[in-house]
């Protein structure tokens, strides 16, 4: 009788829930099927940074097999609920994207408040609609830019850790750039930035001084 271990990742699969479910399962695996007898004791082991370790003592039940899909050439998927990792990608710079121009328009708001004075003196002197706006433009432009490269910096250290000391994964995981999510944030959204400041900035300003004709 030969022993064998047998890893579940939990981002695939519950055992726990399968082993309720039933205590027969089929099992697949890419090695040593023409080693592997009945009655040979199996390990179940469980892989991940939470809680990993072995749970379960298994024993095979029937001879190995080659599927019927892998000897044809093909590959069997499961399909579940988890969303797959360029779902979650492309959600999350969407919504990163959203809740930092926001936080761009408040801050806008708040920097053309302080600056009231300083724009109702530009009004004042001859300064026109379109060089206010290509001020407040180029104000959030700057700004997008700034806080897009440092959210991007922030977010590739952060993932460093995090894959550093992840079992499931490594640091083979940065080698995959996400171009085109990348260049949303670090291109599109100061262009939506500039853009926004273009549109929205330029209002005449009020309680502009007049000195009264003699």
């Amino acid at each position: 009788m030969a022993d064998w271990i047998f890893e579940g990742n939990p981002r695939y699969s519950d055992l726990d829930a399968s082993v309720a479910v039933s205590r027969e399962h089929w099992w697949g695996t890419p090695r040593y099927r023409d080693r592997m007898a009945v009655g040979d004791r199996v390990w179940l082991q469980v892989v991940g940074p939470k809680a990993p370790g072995i749970y379960y003592v298994a024993t095979i039940m029937s001879e190995t097999y080659e599927h019927p899909a892998a000897a044809a050439g093909l590959t069997v998927e499961a399909r579940d609920s988890v969303p797959a990792s360029a779902e979650i990608l492309n959600t999350a710079t969407g919504f990163g994207i959203l809740l930092a121009l926001g936080i761009l328009a408040m801050t806008v708001g708040l920097l053309r408040s302080e600056t009231a004075s300083t724009r109702r003196t530009l009004t004042a002197v001859g300064a026109s609609g379109p060089a206010r706006r290509a001020i407040v433009a180029a104000t959030a432009g700057a700004l997008a830019l700034t806080g897009a490269v440092v959210g991007a910096v922030a977010g590739y250290v952060a993932a460093t850790g995090f894959f550093r000391t992840s079992q499931l994964d490594s640091l083979s995981s940065l080698t995959s750039v996400p171009v085109t999510n990348l260049l949303l944030i670090l291109v599109g959204m100061p262009l939506i930035a500039v853009l926004g400041g273009l549109l929205l900035a330029g209002r005449e300003p009020g309680l502009i001084g007049r000195r009264p004709l003699d």
